[in-house]
């Protein structure tokens, strides 16, 4: 316990900047955190306890132990979990970013004739072709191997278009960016990287325009059921 007392009064400072922002978002600083205090200690001492615990299962290589969000009950159990529970505290959308040249092409898909009664918004076609990819084969590892292979060699100060994504498929690409396959290691990819990676991936698919178009309307309709139950 002592130990662990002086690491907390050594990075107190850094753990509240931390917790402001994630829990707090738009607040930079611990002193406008307005609930900062024995919650926060409590929370942070569990998430490390819990991290500590995870760390010690791990087996294998970690570019091969994610498997997780590849099961079909599993996937469903991380978007509903969040349909049930905070609608009220959270937007249905977040903000994202797509690199440059897949969002010209999405804008051929947003121009295209098909795109007509309902008009998919870029919202609709990024959430789309996110559940194109993860309704495939083996989407965790297409997904890092593309990053792997094609992203990290482009220019990583290439520009980036601002758009949402639906929350639901905002939890699959959240759940790639907390995998083993993202933690050290390996590199650190971030919210735009998996998004654009999606893009990318569903528009090589067979009838890409078609097709996420198709995952893009099933979207609407998941969620306006969810909504009635």
């Amino acid at each position: 316990m002592a130990a662990s007392k002086r690491f907390f009064e050594r990075n107190s400072k850094a753990f509240g900047e931390l917790y402001a922002e994630n829990a707090y978002p738009g607040r930079r600083t611990i002193n406008e955190s307005p609930h900062f205090g024995v919650l926060f200690l409590g929370e942070v001492m569990f998430q490390l306890i819990y991290a500590g615990l995870t760390s010690k299962t791990r087996t294998g290589s970690d570019m091969t132990t994610v498997h997780s969000i590849t099961d079909f009950a599993q996937r469903q159990a991380v978007i509903s979990a969040n349909q049930q529970g905070d609608h009220h505290g959270r937007g249905e959308t977040v903000a994202t970013r797509v690199w440059i040249d897949e969002f010209q092409a999405l804008e051929c898909l947003f121009s295209a004739p098909a795109n007509c009664s309902p008009k998919l918004r870029y919202p609709d076609l990024i959430s789309g072709c996110v559940s194109l990819v993860f309704d495939g084969l083996d989407p965790i590892n297409r997904i890092f191997t593309f990053l792997h292979t094609k992203l990290v060699l482009r220019d990583q100060e290439t520009a980036r278009r601002q758009e949402d994504i639906w929350r639901p498929q905002y939890l699959l690409l959240l759940a790639l960016q907390k995998s083993e396959q993202n933690r050290h290691p390996h590199p650190q990819f971030k919210l735009d990287h998996f998004t654009t990676a999606c893009v990318a991936l569903a528009l090589e698919e067979t009838r890409a325009e078609q097709r996420v178009f198709e995952f893009a309307r099933r979207n609407i309709a998941q969620r306006a059921a969810s909504r009635i139950l």
